[in-house]
């Protein structure tokens, strides 16, 4: 056979077997996807889509039973009803802020389906503007049907929560009101649904202001008072060596006691922790990680150290949807340890503005300020303060903190600078340096680090800069060098993720730097203050040094070299 026509049958071939082989893999996925729409989903697959944004939607129900008629509601009958009811919300606040009406027929009886749809259609040449959620419920029992089939009640004070836009979808201002409607239930399809509901009363929601003694005070001089007795916060952020950023995956109460202990022995009296949002179960609050929270706090007062606990690290995401969660986890921490004597303050948030850029500035604000509405609802006992990334920024939202905290790693100069400008705008306000520290870090291909020296000289400089100020407190970056630190946390590149290995005062073998000394006693500890030779000390500066002097002595060999021969 012709070679030619031999290759061109082979072709045919395979060609055909791959259109057969495409097509029973196409009828397959044909026929399961006709049973699957024709046997009908499970509730669970068809929620399936949302099922993320509805786990995030953790409003308060609270339960008012004022002898209602028909038959008890059972505890298990008031869970899933308040479920159902939140779902409900959740689809009502997708469909009023995007126009989704999909799967909120679960939740939903069809008048209120056609109701909806004719809505949209009303408005279906009107750009939405605003986005809606509810924050906590409190239901008042009517009745309950002695077959467990309808229910009603009265959802009094239900605070909710708008946010209106402008045609560029920039943020114009945040409305906040209590609405009190009477709504009718029934059970159908496996789930309860909203038959009928009469809204009776809106009211714009009013800040509250509590007068609870406070269990710190801070006085005129800007000192922390506790049990009334002054004392100036010096302290350090802390994570445990060898966990550093999974301190609470890796959780450890031998290394507390320990790292406590040492803490204390510095003389420090202040720690700040972070609680991770997402860790923590951001509306759905793990009991382990409380005990966790328990044991720390519990060890923290056996050595006679404050607290600042830090909420919501790692939340990014401010969006409307997401405010509910953070209150369930705000709810959770504060009406647990609002009485704790060992919690000096609550920080609400870490370096917030770092997130101004890809979520709006006017929006995390937003979300700012009603997590510390919210802080003061659930725990007026405890002081409030954000850490802010630089003096730049710190004078936000200052009026309703009780101190201002800000991070600084840069010179000090910029240090004075900064905090004349906070006190223009606060004049009254105590002020925490929440963060600052300087890398000992040397590599060869790292030209800027810095020696234990001049890190011990930079801490003298920052310490000494703050005590020209009155009401200023200092929490030092930070305890441990550390072995390795998350990608997800720094940039991967090593000249950027490196260097944050090596901000400790205690190096990786236990043995305390310089810095430490400044820490224990800044005023007896004086720094060296000459650190011309300390340059020569770091490998980049010691290589470049023995390379000019090898160049310098191979430079006269060659040179006398070359002087013989011309003679």
């Amino acid at each position: 056979m012709n070679p030619e026509k031999k290759e061109h049958k082979n072709l045919l071939i395979l060609l055909a077997i791959g259109t057969l082989i495409l097509y029973v893999f196409s009828l397959g996925l044909f026929s399961t996807a006709f049973a699957y729409f024709n046997t009908g989903a499970s509730k669970k697959d068809i929620l399936l889509e949302a099922e993320k944004g509805i786990s995030d939607h953790t409003p308060i129900f609270r339960w008012i039973d004022n002898g209602n008629e028909g038959r008890k509601v059972e505890d298990y009958a008031k869970q899933r009803i308040s479920s159902d009811y939140a779902n409900a919300w959740y689809y009502h606040n997708l469909f009023h802020d995007q126009g989704h009406l999909e799967n909120s027929e679960m939740f939903f009886a069809n008048d209120k389906i056609k109701y909806f749809k004719k809505f949209e259609k009303i408005n279906e040449d009107k750009k939405r503007k605003i986005e809606r959620i509810d924050i906590e419920h409190n239901l008042d029992f009517h009745l309950y049907s002695l077959d467990g089939q309808i229910v009603s009640f009265t959802d009094t004070a239900a605070l909710v929560i708008e946010k209106i836009r402008d045609e560029n979808n920039q943020l114009s201002f945040v409305r906040k009101y209590r609405i009190t409607q009477d709504v009718v239930m029934i059970y159908k399809d496996e789930s309860w649904q909203i038959k009928h509901v009469v809204p009776r009363k809106i009211k714009k929601e009013q800040t509250q202001k509590n007068k609870t003694k406070k269990i710190f005070s801070i006085n005129k001089k800007g000192e922390f008072v506790s049990n009334g007795i002054p004392f100036k916060s010096k302290g350090i952020n802390y994570y445990p060596q060898h966990a550093s950023w999974d301190m609470w995956k890796k959780f450890s109460t031998d290394t507390l006691q320990k790292d406590f202990k040492l803490i204390r022995s510095l003389g420090l009296n202040t720690v700040r922790i972070f609680v991770p949002f997402h860790e923590f179960g951001k509306g759905h609050t793990e009991e382990y990680h409380l005990q966790q929270l328990d044991s720390l706090l519990q060890i923290a007062q056996e050595n006679n150290l404050y607290v600042i606990p830090t909420l919501f690290d790692f939340i990014h995401n401010y969006h409307l949807s997401n405010w509910a969660a953070s209150d369930r986890q705000l709810e959770h921490l504060l009406n647990r340890y609002k009485n704790h004597p060992q919690i000096l303050a609550w920080d609400i948030k870490n370096e917030p503005d770092l997130d101004f850029e890809n979520h709006k500035k006017k929006d995390v604000l937003a979300w700012l300020e009603f997590m510390i509405e919210r802080t003061k609802k659930y725990d007026p006992n405890h002081l409030i303060t954000i850490g802010w990334s630089s003096t730049n920024v710190a004078d936000l939202l200052g009026e309703h903190l009780d101190f201002i905290s800000f991070h600084h790693y840069k010179d000090t100069e910029t240090l004075k600078k900064g905090i004349e400008q906070i006190r223009k705008h606060h004049p009254n306000k105590v002020i925490m340096l929440g963060e600052f520290g300087q890398s000992t870090y040397n590599s060869f291909w790292f030209p800027f680090s810095k020696t234990g020296k001049e890190q011990e000289k930079y801490f003298s400089d920052i310490l000494n800069t703050l005590n020209h100020y009155q009401g200023t407190h200092f929490l030092a970056w930070t305890l441990y060098d550390f072995e390795d630190i998350p990608n997800e946390i720094f940039s991967p590149l090593p000249w950027r993720k490196r260097p944050q290995k090596n901000y400790g005062i205690i190096n990786l073998e236990g043995t305390l730097k310089p810095s430490a000394k400044i820490l224990i006693d800044p005023e007896k500890h004086i720094a060296t203050k000459n650190l011309i030779f300390e340059s020569f000390r770091k490998p980049f500066y010691f290589t470049c040094l023995l390379i000019l002097l090898s160049m310098s002595i191979l430079f006269k060999i060659i040179k006398r070299i070359f002087s013989q021969k011309t003679s």
